[in-house]
């Protein structure tokens, strides 16, 4: 789906640095100047001088060989600076891990960005095992329960900026549509995840001001044996119930409201 963006106006240096930082952001390892330079099309001192800059502001760093680059968590702190996510993020952290002790699961929340969610608070299941996304992970927008629940209640033009960036095929896409009916009318999503065998993903929308969705916030529900945890578990309805309550406590703690028929 992705298409690169046409622009009116060229900053050639500008360019050059987000192609970098964008690349990075993608690669699930360090690269090599020379396979930066590879990669985006253009030549290895050009891409050197850049990547001098880079590490030098603090937006990457040498991996442990001293060859190859690698982001660091500059551009995520930024991001965390900014005053609606740190608002929701101090008001989410408390909240979460509360829940997580009391139903033995992980928790993460997430937020829109140009064709992906980023995962911006989490808390790790307390017992000895569970499953969780890292903190900022970048979260497929068409397969997840997450990504599904934030489209569901985009406005129609952001939903579709958003897919256009995305990697998502056609038919991921159109199975990804097939399930907005059925969030808008519960409010929620819960459904085994498309990427891992085994999970349940309960989704919840956290609303902002004038009704706009601001997060999503999930569980990814893991079956649990009683008898090998040697206490009592609790059931997937209790989880979805008491995370609901959660995200409503979310909404009107950012003073949000949530929209006519949503109910939880």
């Amino acid at each position: 789906m992705k298409e690169k963006a046409e622009t009116q106006y060229h900053a050639p240096a500008l360019e050059k640095g987000l192609d970098i930082l964008e690349l990075l952001a993608q690669s699930p390892q360090p690269l090599s100047t020379q396979a930066i330079a590879e990669q985006i099309g253009r030549k290895t001192n050009e891409m050197y001088r850049m990547l001098m800059v880079l590490r030098d502001r603090g937006y990457v760093s040498m991996d442990d060989s001293g060859s190859r680059y690698q982001l660091t968590l500059k551009m995520f702190e930024m991001a965390h600076r900014f005053p609606p996510t740190k608002r929701l993020v101090q008001a989410a952290l408390p909240r979460m891990e509360e829940l997580c002790h009391e139903i033995s699961q992980s928790c993460h929340l997430s937020v829109a960005r140009p064709g992906h969610l980023l995962v911006v608070a989490q808390y790790e299941n307390p017992d000895k095992m569970g499953f969780g996304l890292r903190l900022g992970a970048n979260i497929d927008i068409c397969g997840s329960g997450s990504g599904a629940v934030m489209l569901a209640f985009l406005d129609e033009p952001r939903r579709e900026r958003i897919l256009a960036a995305s990697d998502a095929t056609q038919q991921e896409v159109d199975r990804t549509r097939a399930l907005f009916d059925p969030i808008r009318q519960q409010g929620y999503h819960v459904g085994p995840s498309p990427q891992v065998q085994g999970l349940t993903n309960i989704s919840f929308p956290v609303f902002g001001v004038h009704d706009v969705i601001e997060a999503v916030i999930t569980i990814p529900y893991l079956t649990l044996i009683p008898e090998a945890m040697h206490r009592e578990v609790p059931r997937i309805d209790r989880c979805r119930e008491q995370l609901g309550e959660l995200a409503d406590a979310l909404t009107l703690a950012i003073g949000g409201r949530l929209p006519a028929g949503t109910t939880s």
